[in-house]
Formats: C-alpha cells, sequence, structure tokens
C-alpha cells in the first residue's frame, strides 16, 4: 500500500516463509515523506526478534493514537490528512506479520489466528494437528486431568478437552475437518468436534499416524512395526495396503494427496530404505522421495516438508509422479523431533497454513521419591531437551539419561548428582538412547539405530573406549535388565512381521560351564522383571513366548534368582523419576 510492492516476495509457501524469517524489507521503498513515526511503527511490527516487536493490535492502537495527538505545523498538514491511510497499511502489515506462517497461494483473506499458541502442560508436545480448513488445531495435553485430547478454535483464545478421549495420542483430521481420528486404548477411533462419544474402528496397539480421506478412508500404522492398513468409516474390516521388504522395519505416519488415492508414509529401516515415500491404495511398489529421519507432510499445492538436522525444509515435488523436483529451502530452525517415533513437530493444513513447535519438549525435572510415593527433592536443573529414560547408577551417584540437543540427535548424557553437570557419553550421529547400568555399574547398554535397526551396544561407563555391538539382528530391539553377575542381558525385539514384542536372553560375557555342557533355559524362568514391562507387553502387545530361550551355562546360583529386578536394589529406598 505505502511502495506498491510486498513487503516479502517468494514462490509459493515455503518460499514466503523462508524470506520472512530470514530477511527484513527494503526500507528505502518506503516513500520519503512517510512521517518518522510511523516508519518506526512499522520497523516495531515487522521487528525478528519477538521481545522487542508489538505483540498485537492493541500496541499498534496506542502507537497511532500517540501520533495523531502530535501538533503539526503548516508543512505536516497535508501528511496529517492522508495519515488515515498510512495507518491502514501499518495494521496491515503488522497483521502479515503475526500470521506470516500461513501464508496461501489463495487470493482470499485467511481468517486471523495467532503466531504463538499456549497449550497446558503436556508430555506429548508434538502430537498435534492443523484442521484442513485451517480453522480448528488438535492436540495431545494433560491441564489438570489425564491425557486426552484438546481442541481449539484458532480465531479463539482457549482450548478445550476433549471428553471420552482420555490416553489419546497422534491425532488426525477427516478431510472435511468435522472429525478428528486418534489412537487410544488400543484402538484407532475417531470423533465428531460437534459432540459425542468417540467411536472404535480398528485394533490399533500402538498406534504410529493416521490418515482420512473424502471417501471414508482411514489410512493408519496400527503398531510400532509392519505395514499400513486401511479401514472405511462406514463399513469394513481393515486391511493391508502396504508391506514390508527386507531393510524395513515399519511403515507410519501416511497424509493423502490430494486425489484422496495416492498418500506419502514413512519408512523406518536401514539406511538404503529408510526415509519418506509415494504410495497409492490401487496398488504397486512404493517409491522413496528422499531419504529422512521424519516423517513428511505435503503442503499444498506442490511442497513437500520434513526435518532436516533440526531445520523444517520444503522441496517441490510432483504428487502426480511422485517426484522431487528441486532442492530443500529451510521454513524453520529448531524444529522438535521425536527421534524414537520418527516425529517430527509439525503440522501443514489443505490451504497451506503451517504449525511447528520449536524444541518439542517441556521443561522436565528429574525428582526424588520415596517407596510410597512421597516426594523427597529434585536432582539437576529443569531440562528443555527432551530428557527422558533415566536410569540411576548401582552407587545412586550417577543418572544416566537420554538427550536431544545437537541438531535434534539423540544420545545418551551422564548427570552426576554428587558433583554437579552433565556429560555427553555417545557421540554417533545415529540415535542412542535408553540407557541400563550393568551390575557393578562399569558398563552401559543401550540402543542405537547407527546401522538402520536399532541394535543393543555396551560402552564403559567411564567413557574411555569405544562402544561394543552386542547384538545385531534384522529385528529393532532394546536392553531391559542385566543379570545380577553381569553376565546376561534381557531385551526385548520387535518382529516386524508379527508387530509383536518378544523376550530374550544375551549372553554378555563368556563363561565355563563346569558340568563341560550348555543347557535350554526357558524364558519363564529368568522372568523377575518390574510389573511395568510385564503389565506393558501383556496388555498392549501380547508377549510371545515360544522358543524364546537362550543356551548358556548354568550359574552358579539358582536361575531364577539371577536376574534382579531394575528398581528396589537392597538398601536404595528412593527412586528417581521424571
Amino acid at each position: 500500500m505505502l511502495t506498491g510492492k510486498r513487503a516479502f516476495n517468494g514462490e509459493g509457501l515455503a518460499e514466503t516463509l523462508s524470506v520472512v524469517l530470514k530477511s527484513e524489507p527494503d526500507w528505502t521503498l518506503l516513500p520519503a515523506e512517510l512521517p518518522r513515526e510511523v516508519q518506526r511503527l512499522l520497523r516495531l511490527c515487522l521487528e525478528k526478534n519477538v521481545k522487542n516487536r508489538r505483540s498485537d493490535a492493541a500496541d499498534v492502537r496506542l502507537d497511532i493514537e500517540g501520533a495523531l495527538k502530535e501538533p503539526a505545523d503548516s508543512r505536516a498538514a497535508p501528511a496529517r490528512s492522508k495519515l488515515a491511510w498510512i495507518v491502514a497499511g501499518v495494521m496491515t502489515l503488522a497483521f502479515a506479520t503475526l500470521v506470516a506462517v500461513h501464508f496461501s497461494q489463495k487470493p482470499a483473506s485467511p481468517p486471523e489466528m495467532r503466531l504463538e499458541i499456549t497449550t497446558p502442560s503436556t508430555s506429548a508436545p508434538l502430537e498435534f494437528a492443523l484442521s484442513p480448513d485451517g480453522r480448528y488445531i488438535a492436540f495431545v495435553a494433560s491441564g489438570d486431568g489425564p491425557q486426552r485430547l484438546w481442541l481449539r478454535a484458532l480465531d479463539q483464545t482457549a482450548a478445550e478437552p476433549m471428553t471420552g478421549t482420555e490416553g489419546a495420542g497422534y491425532p488426525f483430521w477427516s478431510a472435511d475437518s468435522r472429525s478428528i481420528g486418534f489412537f487410544a486404548s488400543g484402538k484407532l477411533q475417531r470423533i465428531d468436534i460437534a459432540g459425542g462419544p468417540p467411536e472404535a474402528l480398528a485394533d490399533a496397539p500402538a498406534g504410529r499416524g493416521g490418515a482420512w480421506n473424502p471417501d471414508g478412508t482411514i489410512l493408519f500404522a496400527a503398531s510400532q512395526a509392519g505395514p499400513l492398513s486401511r479401514v472405511s468409516t462406514r463399513a469394513g474390516e481393515p486391511g493391508v495396503v502396504t508391506r514390508t521388504v527386507q531393510g524395513q522395519l515399519s511403515h507410519r505416519f501416511p497424509q493423502f494427496l490430494l486425489d484422496g488415492r495416492h498418500f506419502i508414509f514413512f519408512v523406518q529401516g536401514s539406511a538404503a530404505t529408510q526415509g519418506i515415500y509415494w504410495g497409492s491404495l490401487d496398488g504397486g511398489e512404493p517409491r522413496r522421495l528422499v531419504a529422512s529421519d521424519t516423517a513428511g507432510a505435503w503442503a499444498p499445492p506442490d511442497r513437500l516438508l520434513f526435518v532436516r538436522q533440526g531445520a523444517l525444509v520444503a522441496t517441490p515435488f510432483d504428487t502426480e509422479t511422485g517426484e522431487i523436483k528441486g532442492e530443500p529451502i529451510t521454513v524453520a530452525d529448531a524444529v522438535g523431533v521425536d527421534a524414537g517415533i520418527y516425529h517430527g513437530g509439525f503440522s501443514v493444513s489443505a490451504d497451506g497454513r503451517v504449525a511447528y513447535r520449536a524444541g518439542g519438549s517441556e521443561r522436565r525435572q528429574l525428582t526424588w521419591f520415596e517407596r510410597d510415593g512421597k516426594l523427597v527433592g529434585t536432582a539437576g536443573a529443569p531440562d528443555e531437551t527432551g530428557l527422558f529414560y533415566p536410569e540411576l547408577s548401582p552407587d545412586g551417584r550417577r543418572v544416566a539419561v537420554t538427550r536431544t540437543v545437537l541438531q535434534n540427535n539423540a544420545d545418551v548424557w551422564l548427570i552426576d548428582l554428587a558433583r554437579g553437570g552433565t556429560t555427553r557419553f555417545t557421540f554417533d550421529p545415529a540415535y542412542d538412547y535408553a540407557p541400563l547400568w550393568s551390575p557393578d555399574g562399569t558398563r552401559i547398554a543401550f540402543r542405537s539405530n547407527r546401522k538402520g535397526i536399532y541394535d543393543v551396544y555396551v560402552k564403559p561407563s567411564s567413557g574411555v573406549g569405544n562402544e561394543e555391538l552386542l547384538l545385531e539382528s534384522t529385528a529393532s530391539k532394546s536392553p531391559l535388565s542385566w543379570s545380577s553377575n553381569g553376565r546376561f542381558l534381557l531385551f526385548y525385539e520387535l518382529d516386524p512381521r508379527s508387530a509383536f514384542f518378544s523376550m530374550r536372553l544375551q549372553q554378555v560375557e563368556q563363561c565355563r560351564c563346569a558340568s563341560g555342557k550348555q543347557i535350554d533355559v526357558p524364558l519363564s524362568r529368568w522372568m523377575a522383571l518390574r510389573q511395568f514391562y510385564r503389565r506393558f507387553l501383556d496388555t498392549s502387545f501380547g508377549m510371545s513366548s515360544k522358543k524364546n530361550s537362550r543356551c548358556g551355562c548354568v550359574p552358579s546360583c539358582p536361575v531364577a534368582n539371577t536376574l534382579g529386578p531394575v528398581c528396589d536394589r537392597p538398601g536404595d529406598e528412593r527412586t528417581i523419576s521424571l
């Protein structure tokens, strides 16, 4: 309005966003006769630093009123007569800055929305979804109750919990923006935003994302391993859509494209297979679009968004041919990522609006509790790096945790409770997490996907020395507990064919059998685990116990007593938790 040109130029959503976030307008294009106070107000409205920027229209109104009250001489009179038009220009630019995250290639003005959305407390900060029409956002939060879905209209300032969605995770929208799909209680469910109870549609013991096309077909990942399935919201039984091949562990987080038949999805697997794929409900071999560590999202009409090295990037994408046709550009820096789930903290509406969560983690605090649950105190400082998987050393002086610090890469870190300080323990660019101390405190086992599939590694707790690959196979694995003599490690592995967890033993140290022979030890005799694992596996996944035994030496003490609980060590009267 003041210059006859756009303040920020870009070809489409992604490039415009990048220009808004990284560049300044060309201030030299402003008219020379523009009052100095108005120029100052324009700069404050477009300030990149949120602390220095005008936060809302109320602040701008006060500045404008102050400018109107200033005395004017005869030379300034013409300028004052057209001040109303200049003010209109200021208000428009301020609004454009606030809604820059949802620029669209459509000429119609979008409804008002806020740049920053504050949610109730949540342990799942990355689980949210914009509605296709861009009017609502659904997210997972707890607030003062259980974890459940919350709904907020973007032209409102308050969000409301959705009754009946307790335990919900990974929400997604119907194509008409009237219903939400989610996972809870081992089921794929749907709920209408107009009201009413949720409806269970299919079994989904560990759902990992879904998509809903205009025909009422829901494409979803039912578990942590295996292919994508489909189910109709009208009638019928679920059916398999994709199939995992050699080197692939799971298919997850699908999204339908414009025609409602083609879709993109994420494949977890080896370095040669992992990435974002393009597939079709009509069959055919899916095609890998790009190697990636997170699932992607389609930003209409022709951009593919995903997280690369911690930044949200967009690349040109032909939805009809399934081809990438250019290099990615950065849309936003420091976007949150759940490294273990391969899920990025961003969502895109059908009209091209983008919502993302920076950092991706709430402040977490290690806390001491007595056995009876009484709060004793805290350990260390509050942490904003996705602090997770705390594991107390046998002597109680250190805690091994998972932190996501550098380029959204998860690593094992050690917190010294006695002297203070935090030290990085693993340094591989892959995801290293779920640490587990050996009984004598000299070694730490952890899982890592540095070879594609999650394998189990062991490293001296002193940090001196290299990691040792303890167990490698085609199934994803994670350590659960050491035997009390440190010779065996109990771990679980996820079968990509059945999507079931099974528990197995791995010998860590070689031993000689006094009898000169080895025996086959049934898994049931080694099970002295926390109730958590038993309940979690039995109720959520179904634990297979067939052939889950290992050939090993007969220990000197009874087999049933060689594997102690992970917690509640003798003399340890406290536990540490998040």
